[in-house]
């Protein structure tokens, strides 16, 4: 004949069943990466130009594959490692935060990945794994890769010299990034003087990055709208005088550009850069300047095609 249970032990049972639950909650929650910020509190926060993608939101407004193009068009390299990862952008990748600096890429991607392909892929090629975290020597000293899981649904990525730059995305008590994140399934952000810095910025753009000359931090979003994408401007001057100077240079080369291509016989096109570029239209709020410029959806296309 079985004992009964005493009052104490039942307590006791409920007890250990309670907390077991509770551990694994939280558990669960520990290893899972819910939002943006959460995402952004992972990269390091002395990187000067950080910026993310929205790749669920632009799959289902289907728009990923006219920026990605025709599976066809994809390289054979890149299809052995969708066998060998069993892991497709196209369809199983939901967020990207990125930070770039000189020397590194750091990379947190948010979706559905294969622990254990990505393991295999990594050691079939010549990488090695530890602990759940593996490194990869590049082709080129700028190239090694290494990473690891962040959360059950976040892979933490670097790229760069340091042959396991990855640990830099480790947890750690950071302070917030002080990003303001835009409403838009793509945006990035840069310090202004880095703009101005550049050597290696195309000459349409070193125009613009001259007009943007004072401001102290650049945001650029790309955004849907009822009649097409959007670019979108965020400049933060140090004072409004600096704002309404930087948004009159704006204005004043928007004009230069409609000019010049009037006078070689033309008309700007929506289709085409001309049209994008003439059709900016700027404003200046206390230290904030914001910009807008119409993108078609024409225009997208050429570019995936490469016939712009």
């Amino acid at each position: 004949m079985r004992k009964p249970y005493r009052l104490w032990q039942l307590i006791l049972f409920v007890i250990v069943v309670c907390g077991a639950v509770l551990g694994v909650l939280w558990y669960r929650q520990s290893r899972s990466i819910i939002n943006l910020s959460q995402l952004l509190a992972r990269l390091p926060a002395d990187r000067t130009v950080v910026c993310a993608v929205d790749v669920k939101s632009l799959r289902t407004a289907g728009v990923l594959d006219l920026i990605a193009g025709s599976r066809g068009v994809e390289e054979l390299d890149y299809r052995n490692f969708i066998r060998e990862t069993g892991f497709d952008y196209r369809e199983d990748l939901d967020y990207i935060v990125a930070a770039f600096d000189s020397e590194h890429k750091y990379f947190l991607l948010k979706g559905r990945f294969n622990w254990k392909q990505l393991t295999q892929y990594a050691t079939a090629h010549g990488g090695q794994c530890l602990n759940g975290f593996c490194a990869m020597r590049g082709a080129a000293p700028s190239k090694n890769l290494s990473f690891f899981a962040a959360s059950q649904d976040v892979l933490a990525l670097a790229v760069g010299y340091a042959p396991k730059a990855a640990y830099t995305l480790m947890p750690a008590d950071r302070p917030e990034s002080g990003v303001v994140i835009p409403n838009a399934p793509f945006w990035i952000t840069l310090p202004g003087p880095l703009l101005n810095a550049s050597n290696t910025l195309p000459d349409g753009v070193k125009a613009f990055a001259s007009a943007l000359s004072g401001a102290e931090r650049i945001t650029v979003s790309i955004d849907a709208g009822a009649t097409g994408f959007s670019a979108n401007l965020q400049a933060e001057c140090p004072d409004g005088a600096q704002a309404a100077e930087v948004r009159d240079r704006l204005r004043a080369l928007t004009t230069v550009l409609t000019k010049m291509i009037q006078r070689s016989g033309q008309q700007p096109n929506p289709d085409d850069l001309s049209g994008v570029l003439t059709s900016g239209v700027f404003e200046a709020s206390g230290k904030a300047v914001t910009g807008k410029w119409p993108i078609s959806r024409a225009l997208l296309e050429a570019v995936s095609a490469g016939t712009l």
